[in-house]
């Protein structure tokens, strides 16, 4: 709100502060510790005894079976609110999630755009008119499923895919498929140009702690995806889930870790920011000149949230 707005009409203005932290409130799920007490009913005072009780029972049995009846239907319709709820929360923080991803990837088209439109202009007025709008020359197809993209992943050197082909290949049956394929291989291209550049040293001498920082300061020239898609490791509940943690425990070779398998934290959403959409898990060895080992492409795996 302006200033305008809050000096003008103040009433206004409370009124709306106000409305946001009732409106989350009343959308956002109970804690755990609310959550699990029970649905309290009011019920039968007993201090008349026992006997008492017992007789008004008898006498209005098929009272008492209504209100037992209307007890069990309200601990129902309380177990729906509260999972209409978390889906709500869910939702909402997914929202979120694709609100800041849409800005941020229509900020880059914007600044590309006004690139292109300054090189077209400098060409322009070299005379070079014909090099200014002519059509792109090519270069490698981006892959049209994700079979296509395993039999890519062999010819980059540096990244090596060591998971289930089978769970990958499945990606191919389901909606969507095709923009995650796109989304999946330019992850893959960050991924090769971060082992290379990591392996090889960067021309200006600049050193990346890991991918994500990377994908937040990428050379000139080089991939990247959103900082936002990339996550360095899994959450604390995650890691200390023995389940969740043998999920995300993948293969290696063995002059990587002698066990032939390493757990797996660092991932790559690809697609929007829910448990629907496919995920990728890394092992970051580009510095220590192994590369890249990818151990899972796939549905998102089980969390708090899936």
């Amino acid at each position: 709100m302006s200033h305008r707005v809050v000096a003008e009409n103040p009433a206004r203005a409370r009124r709306l502060l106000a409305q946001l932290p009732q409106g989350l409130a009343t959308r956002a799920p109970l804690p755990p510790e609310l959550d699990a007490v029970p649905v309290l009913r009011a019920r039968t005072k007993e201090s008349s005894g026992s006997s008492e009780l017992e007789r008004l029972r008898d006498e209005n049995y098929a009272l008492f079976e209504i209100l037992e009846e209307a007890g069990r239907e309200q601990r129902v319709r309380a177990d729906e609110i509260r999972d209409l709820k978390n889906e709500l929360q869910r939702a909402w923080s997914d929202e979120i999630t694709l609100i800041a991803e849409y800005d941020e990837q229509y900020r880059e088209l914007h600044e590309t755009r006004v690139q292109l439109v300054t090189v077209q202009k400098r060409l322009l007025a070299l005379g070079a008119a014909e090099a200014a709008y002519a059509p792109d020359d090519g270069g490698p197809a981006v892959p049209e499923s994700f079979a296509e993209i395993l039999e890519r992943i062999e010819e980059m050197p540096r990244v090596h895919f060591t998971g289930a082909r089978k769970i990958t290949l499945e990606l191919d049956d389901q909606a969507y498929g095709s923009s995650w394929v796109r989304m999946a291989w330019d992850a893959l291209l960050a991924l090769r140009d971060y082992a290379d550049v990591s392996v090889d040293g960067p021309a200006d001498g600049a050193v990346f702690r890991d991918f994500k920082q990377w994908c937040e300061d990428a050379p000139g020239g080089r991939h990247a995806i959103s900082p936002r898609k990339v996550m360095r490791d899994e959450s604390r509940a995650v890691k200390t889930n023995t389940v969740w943690r043998k999920e995300r425990t993948f293969p290696v070779p063995e002059h990587v870790d002698p066990a032939c398998r390493l757990f797996m934290g660092a991932h790559v959403r690809i697609g929007g920011g829910n448990t629907v959409a496919p995920c990728l898990h890394y092992h970051d060895a580009a510095r220590v000149e192994h590369g890249i080992f990818i151990g899972y492409i796939g549905p998102h795996l089980t969390n708090t949230l899936t």
